[in-house]
């Protein structure tokens, strides 16, 4: 935890422990998850959920999980909103 806290005192930003989760390996017992959650005050266990609507951690193929990507950005190119945030000179070519 001394970890965690230097880390906010030198960068100035605050870890929120209560919104806060941890990821472990498949592999990591029981017992170490555990106290390494208790050495960290960190409760939940993450891994499963969305951050800037990308998952937490990639598993299986990374080109069907970054698919998405693909289509919001075919999606955005051709709409109207994409030709405006071009200059004059960009949209030439």
């Amino acid at each position: 935890m001394n970890c965690l806290n230097s880390y906010g005192d030198a960068s100035g930003q605050k870890i929120n422990l209560v919104k806060s989760s941890i990821i472990f390996l498949a592999k990591v017992s029981a017992g170490a998850k555990r106290a390494v959650k208790e050495t960290l005050g960190i409760d939940k266990e993450g891994g499963d959920g969305t951050y800037l609507g990308l998952p937490e951690c990639f598993r299986g193929s990374k080109r069907q999980l970054l698919s998405f990507l693909r289509r919001k950005l075919q999606e955005f190119a051709s709409t109207a909103g994409f030709k405006k945030s071009l200059s004059q000179g960009e949209r030439k070519f």
